[in-house]
């Protein structure tokens, strides 16, 4: 064979080598040679938070230990939820069963991907877990207290068993205990940058500088009460002027809506509201949303209530992740102004149903940084 020879194969053996590599480089899911996508979550607004486990203990309907045997996946409307089969290993409390089937809000419906709300990962199977339990609904599926409260993660050593927190990334503890006294006297509030610093935070996830976000209502919010649409709108429309980037806007077409808002009774999963997003590939930048409210909780007619709601999950949609308590000095929920607490949890009582200074300033951030 001549020189030439080897030398055009030699230089076809590197192309093909190259080929390969870079083929590899840009396949989803191959191992080593592209880097790790950035975790992608789901925001909702947590009904309630319970103040001890005690109080959890007493409103939960089963609590059990078990392990995650299965999972399939249900879909209703906009929103995909993991059914995970628990096989009992210890019933604390309540009927003693074999199995018990648990739902979780998050999951892939073949093509359809709903990331898991922010602060509620999913069970894996084969994991063992601690859990309080709602009612069974119609088809004996079971809720987990207030949505993430009620779970910690089992982990044995020999004989020893450790319950580990589970789902820590919005500040939730281990079953959702986090005790909050009123102000101590040894402790001073958060005040100005502090307060801001230690307790507001974006989403990771903008609109284009620029943009009219258009929501558009779904028919089962038209045919509600005028007065719950009315609501949905207006907490809407509180942040226009927020920022002279962003506008929101109400269209009459879906097919012009950036953001779909659906209604429905999903049952006892946590949340009254959830901002479902929909992100340009390779970054977090928004191309659409759905915002679905969860009519188990309240009625239609509760419209101080969807008005917080509304607002709160907006707040999402602009940028913004739940403003939490504690850190570093005295604030605790009772203290803070924010929309970006949970609706369910004070909002209501409190009457907030607008973004207030500190949303404000970090939404304005997020956008001069945009």
């Amino acid at each position: 064979m001549t020189r030439k020879k080897w030398l055009a194969i030699g230089f076809t053996g590197i192309l093909l080598l190259g080929l390969i590599a870079a083929a590899l480089f840009f396949i989803p899911g191959a191992p080593f040679y592209q880097e790790e996508a950035p975790k992608q979550y789901s925001y909702a607004s947590w009904e309630m938070q319970y103040e001890s486990i005690e109080e959890m203990a007493a409103e939960s309907d089963l609590i059990v230990e078990g392990i995650v045997t299965s999972q399939r996946v249900n879909r209703i409307q906009s929103v995909v939820f993991t059914i995970s089969t628990v096989e009992i290993t210890e019933t604390i409390s309540g009927e003693v069963f074999e199995t018990v089937e648990v739902s979780q809000t998050g999951g892939v419906d073949g093509d359809y991907i709903i990331y898991p709300i922010y602060g509620a990962p999913l069970m894996e199977i084969g994991d063992e877990y601690i859990l309080y339990l709602t009612e069974p609904d119609e088809e004996g599926v079971r809720g987990i207290a207030a949505g993430n409260q009620g779970i910690g993660k089992i982990v044995r050593d020999g004989d020893e068993k450790t319950i580990l927190p589970f789902g820590e990334e919005d500040g939730r503890k281990l079953l959702g205990v986090t005790p909050e006294a009123e102000p101590s006297s040894t402790m001073a509030l958060c005040t100005g940058e502090t307060l801001f610093d230690n307790h507001w935070e974006e989403n990771g996830c903008t609109w284009d500088n620029g943009t009219a976000i258009t929501y558009h209502f779904c028919d089962a919010i038209s045919a509600a009460p005028a007065s719950f649409e009315s609501a949905i709108a207006t907490g809407f429309n509180n942040w226009n002027g927020v920022t002279d980037q962003i506008s929101i806007q109400r269209t009459y077409s879906s097919s012009s809506a950036k953001v779909t808002t659906k209604l429905g009774d999903f049952g006892a999963n946590g949340w009254s509201g959830i901002w479902l997003k929909t992100t340009r590939p390779g970054g977090n930048r928004l191309e659409s949303a759905i915002i679905q409210f969860n009519t188990y909780y309240h009625e239609t007619s509760e419209t101080s209530y969807w008005k917080s709601v509304a607002c709160h999950e907006m707040g999402h949609n602009m940028g913004l992740n739940h403003t939490e308590p504690g850190g570093p000095c005295d604030c605790t929920r009772y203290t803070l102004d924010s929309i970006m607490l949970d609706p369910g949890e004070i909002l209501g009582a409190r009457g907030i149903d607008t973004p207030q200074e500190n949303d404000i300033r970090m939404v304005q951030e997020i956008y001069e940084n945009n």
